[in-house]
């Protein structure tokens, strides 16, 4: 028996380099936004700030997803997640009394767009 005989096949593993992504912008972005706070320039302090920034890219990262066949996957949590993160924290950076409702319709924006997501892939799977 040779060398090559008991080497092992060569396997391809599929990398989702989407987590590496939406990490790294999540550190450029806190990054950013804790610096423009350092010198005056943040209204309404970080965190919340970082909080809306995160869920802007948790719906960017689910429309590339949607978008993007090699890296389609279930987003309707990142949808709805990002969604409420998105109103809650312009909520608190601005008026809550003004922003509190958009909360309640982001989730339901979020829920519908994930609904005719699945059916569609539904339909494409039947064919």
């Amino acid at each position: 028996m040779d060398a090559s005989e008991t080497k092992a096949p060569t396997t391809y593993r599929y990398h989702d380099s989407f987590s590496g992504i939406v990490t790294g912008i999540l550190f450029i972005v806190a990054g950013a936004l804790i610096f423009a706070d350092k010198i005056g320039v943040l209204e309404g302090g970080w965190f919340w700030w970082l909080v809306f920034a995160y869920g802007i890219i948790l719906i960017g990262e689910a429309v590339a997803r949607i978008s993007i066949p090699k890296y389609n996957k279930p987003v309707g949590g990142k949808l709805v997640w990002g969604s409420i993160l998105v109103a809650f924290s312009a909520s608190q950076i601005y008026e809550l009394e003004n922003w509190w409702p958009l909360i309640l319709i982001a989730a339901g924006a979020a829920m519908i767009t994930n609904a005719l997501v699945q059916r569609r892939k539904a339909e494409e799977s039947r064919y």
